[in-house]
């Protein structure tokens, strides 16, 4: 653990070499047909959903994000996607080759069919997943996510400004993740300044809100942890922004898992228009908007309603 009396530039040195060590000592690496995956399993034996992280993120982003899902008796499989922690790019570039690693993982790990929970750009790579392994997908859940071509825009203020430039290199994620420690409003704040269109008196009763819940200021932590140290997460971000930026028409019509697509209406990361095209090609699915929600909708007011929404869904498709 880090000595809170030692000199910033040995405990930022010490906090990154027991952050890389504590994420090592969580996972496992499969060595599968498409290559190196990393991967963690929490909760029961079956049946299994599998949670595919954002970016910047790593397998350890799944579990702050769907923290409800192995309460209710599923089994939780988080893996890395190329690029993030100990899978490397080469494991697979494109969403269809992340898709194509996802196949290999649930092959190396003797599991058939499961549901998938996608978000953000993880969200663009379930797509992928149930699209071209149909058979294999009994339920499909997106959140906050990218469908359509996509091209990260900073906000134009200065908390959102401070948000962007904390992503983006280690020693600033370190400061981060001591502003989230001491002083966790304005840790928030700059997050849901960010990642929200809410106005000032919206956005300062969220925080409010989200302040006053010990469970969610707990996922604020794991969720900025998640995203550190920066330098094992950046070429997974990279090639994730390249690849978006690239989307021409993904295969939604193809998907017949049963679907349900949530996105908060206050989404300043992915717009919300992307979401009701996703639900409008994909036969049969179902749309939920989060009245007020911002892109990290676990954080949102409303992460019970979501929670309830997430779990019924599963429930009732399960095998």
């Amino acid at each position: 653990m880090t000595d809170k009396t030692q000199k910033p530039p040995l405990a930022y040195f010490q906090w990154k070499h027991d952050l890389i060590a504590e994420l090592r000592a969580g996972s496992h690496m499969a060595e599968t047909g498409r290559g190196p995956v990393e991967y963690a399993v929490k909760g029961h034996d079956t049946p299994t959903v599998v949670g595919i992280h954002g970016g910047p993120g790593g397998y350890d982003q799944v579990f702050p994000l769907w923290s409800d899902i192995t309460a209710r008796g599923f089994s939780l499989l988080a893996w890395s996607r190329p690029g993030y922690l100990r899978t490397p790019l080469s494991t697979g570039y494109s969403f269809k080759a992340q898709a194509d690693a996802l196949a290999a993982l649930l092959d190396y790990l003797d599991i058939e069919r499961v549901g998938v929970l996608g978000f953000s750009a993880g969200g663009t790579c379930a797509l992928m997943f149930a699209a071209y392994y149909p058979e294999r997908v009994w339920a499909l859940i997106l959140e906050s996510t990218v469908s359509q071509r996509y091209h990260f825009i900073s906000q134009n203020n200065g908390a959102g400004q401070f948000f962007a430039r904390m992503l983006f290199n280690d020693p600033a994620v370190w400061l981060y993740n001591q502003a989230a420690a001491y002083f966790p409003k304005l840790a928030l704040k700059s997050m849901v300044r960010f990642e929200s269109t809410l106005d000032n008196e919206a956005a300062e009763r969220l925080l409010n809100d989200i302040l006053r819940d010990r469970q969610q200021v707990s996922h604020l932590m794991e969720l900025i942890k998640s995203m550190s140290p920066f330098s094992h997460r950046k070429k997974g971000l990279e090639n994730d922004l390249a690849q978006l930026a690239a989307i021409d028409k993904l295969p939604l019509e193809d998907i017949r898992s049963p679907t349900l697509v949530i996105h908060g209406t206050d989404d300043g990361d992915v717009p919300l228009h992307q979401a009701q095209y996703t639900a409008s090609m994909i036969p049969g699915a179902e749309l939920f908007l989060v009245d007020g929600g911002f892109h990290i909708l676990t954080l949102s007011d409303k992460a019970d309603e979501i929670a309830k929404k997430r779990i019924d869904m599963l429930l009732r498709h399960v095998p």
